[in-house]
């Protein structure tokens, strides 16, 4: 009778077992299902955004594999060829960088070696820290060693501040140095050798992200004509560091024209960026 009850205690005990491996199995199964659906759809989306694919065939493969039942993407908007790059645009998981700022740019025609003018991108530094800059203790991260190069290049500069700004709290404000960095990266498949001028920015001081460089723009060194395509992409970085150093959002676009149609999510004239007065 004892013998019975150790039985059919240890037979519930090893159904309860494999009933909890099962679940757990279960478990682990349909997150490995979840996380194959996210790297289908990014891989799906990412054929388009690399050029790998035209955005028409990019739709009706993704179309095509929603159909016969893959998961984890499914575009809005109704089917065939039409305006096909804005769908697939719009499947982007939203994100919380700030958009692009587009200005007119002056490059090379290559084949005229004329000067032209075309929209060219930009990536704000006074956006994203604006947004990095929410979380209070990003600046208590970004602080640099006492006593290191840097902490006596940032303090000499900070002293340069106060002595022209007596009222500003040049002082009493901590602060945090920016890094710009110009690297050029070669071309593949090009018949000469040429360069991508990439330019970035990083916080060198920070404890989480010192190692992470942030796009500002991206310019094939074949496209430059004279200095003044340099000269542009200074005067697009300085003004938006300009905006950082008073610790307000522009007012203008950065050659002092109004705002236009395509600036209407960066028009904030009356907000202040998160981190007034730290000095860049």
């Amino acid at each position: 009778m004892l013998a019975s009850k150790w039985l059919l205690l240890l037979a519930l005990c090893i159904g309860g077992l494999n009933k909890a491996l099962a679940g757990k199995a279960s478990s682990s199964k349909r997150k490995a299902s979840e996380s194959d659906s996210e790297e289908w759809a990014h891989f799906a989306l990412h054929l388009h955004s690399s050029n790998q694919l035209p955005g028409t065939e990019a739709k009706r493969n993704i179309e095509k594999a929603t159909s016969a039942g893959a998961k984890g993407l499914k575009l809005r908007g109704k089917k065939g060829k039409k305006n096909a790059a804005r769908t697939l645009k719009r499947a982007w998981p939203k994100t919380t960088w700030p958009s692009l700022y587009w200005a007119k740019f002056p490059i090379k025609d290559k084949k005229s070696n004329a000067r032209i003018l075309v929209d060219y991108p930009f990536q704000l530094p006074h956006g994203w820290l604006g947004q990095y800059m929410v979380d209070t203790r990003a600046l208590e991260r970004s602080q640099p060693a006492q006593g290191s190069k840097v902490h006596r290049a940032l303090l000499k500069q900070t002293l340069r501040l106060s002595a022209e700004d007596p009222l500003g709290s040049w002082m009493s404000d901590l602060h945090m140095p920016l890094g710009f960095h110009a690297d050029g990266v070669p071309v593949q498949g090009t018949m000469r050798q040429e360069s991508l001028d990439f330019l970035t920015i990083n916080m060198p001081t920070n404890k989480q992200h010192k190692d992470f460089r942030v796009p500002f723009t991206v310019i094939q060194a074949a496209f430059h004509f004279n200095y003044e395509t340099k000269r542009a992409i200074l005067d697009v970085l300085l003004w938006s560091l300009g905006c950082l150093k008073k610790g307000k959002y522009p007012t203008c676009r950065h050659d002092g024209s109004p705002w236009g149609p395509q600036d209407k999510k960066k028009v904030l004239p009356a907000r202040q960026v998160a981190c007034k007065r730290h000095f860049v």
